[in-house]
């Protein structure tokens, strides 16, 4: 199923997640995507070497910058009134604002979060706003970010699939609310538990936010965690499990039940393809090493 008015939005946003290589990212995703045969925005942000030296405001990185890009998104949006979104980014949080037009058009919306993580902290936990975003899509958060999201979505329509160890505050929130959930483990043979929860919630449509950090980062390589940082400072954080053909089989599977009218790919971090860049920035013939001097991330 599919709506027959699609827009595809490009929306590079990075400072959600204060790392640079997003921007690249969302690039890279808009040239690997196949082909649209509907319209295409190029959503402004400032892009990494435009970037000045962000204040952390209400303790939120980037938060005046990120508030500027969020309504650019929005008049994109605007000046096509499309039925579905596919939203090309990013950090996660270029999903507030797509979603959010869509929680308005359709009263019956569901959120599928397929993702290792919930992103429902706030400033309180966290000062980067890509963790925050599926709050701010319930009402929860920073005030101006929540302002974006007239019309919330109920808590009782909120799925995670490929959800991974939550912390203390994430599991009493979810808990608290009630939030279904399947980790990578119940959607390794197939799609049933979701397509359960889905079809509880009585929802005709559904909005799906895939994090390509819900993928085991042992078997694909363009995430987040897969950097030259030390091992170490990834020691606290949950990484996903999720395999590329277990993914596809969970989103087509959705497909078969309700109507799926917003995509959103995001965290995308390709530094392989940065690094291979970069290298032919910095050679000689081909780039300009006087100025290029390879540096690999």
């Amino acid at each position: 199923m599919a709506a027959k008015n699609s827009l595809r939005l490009v929306y590079p946003q990075w400072q959600g997640g204060n790392s640079p290589l997003y921007h690249f990212g969302s690039q890279l995703l808009n040239f690997l995507a196949p082909p649209t045969k509907g319209p295409v925005e190029v959503v402004g942000v400032e892009t990494p070497e435009e970037a000045k030296e962000y204040e952390v405001k209400d303790k939120i990185f980037a938060k005046d910058q990120i508030l500027v890009q969020h309504n650019n998104a929005k008049a994109a949006i605007a000046k096509h009134d499309p039925d579905s979104l596919v939203i090309l980014g990013g950090d996660c949080s270029m999903d507030l604002v797509p979603f959010s037009y869509l929680l308005q058009k359709y009263d019956d919306l569901a959120i599928l979060w397929v993702d290792a993580h919930p992103d429902i902290m706030t400033a309180e936990h966290y000062q980067n706003s890509h963790a925050h975003v599926l709050g701010n899509l319930m009402g929860h958060g920073d005030k101006d970010l929540v302002k974006l999201v007239p019309k919330v979505v109920p808590h009782e329509k909120v799925i995670y699939a490929g959800l991974q160890k939550t912390s203390d505050f994430e599991t009493e929130f979810i808990k608290k609310y009630n939030i279904k959930h399947a980790n990578d483990k119940e959607l390794a043979e197939n799609s049933d538990v979701i397509i359960k929860y889905l079809k509880e919630t009585g929802a005709k449509h559904v909005a799906i936010h895939l994090d390509l950090d819900v993928l085991d980062p042992t078997l694909y390589r363009d995430l987040l965690p897969c950097s030259t940082i030390s091992s170490h400072v990834w020691d606290e954080v949950p990484f996903g499990k999720m395999k590329l053909a277990e993914v596809s089989r969970l989103l087509n599977d959705v497909s078969k039940v309700v109507e799926i009218v917003g995509l959103g790919i995001a965290e995308h971090h390709p530094y392989d393809a940065y690094n291979l860049r970069n290298l032919l920035s910095s050679l000689p013939l081909i780039g300009e090493p006087e100025t290029n001097t390879f540096k690999a991330v």
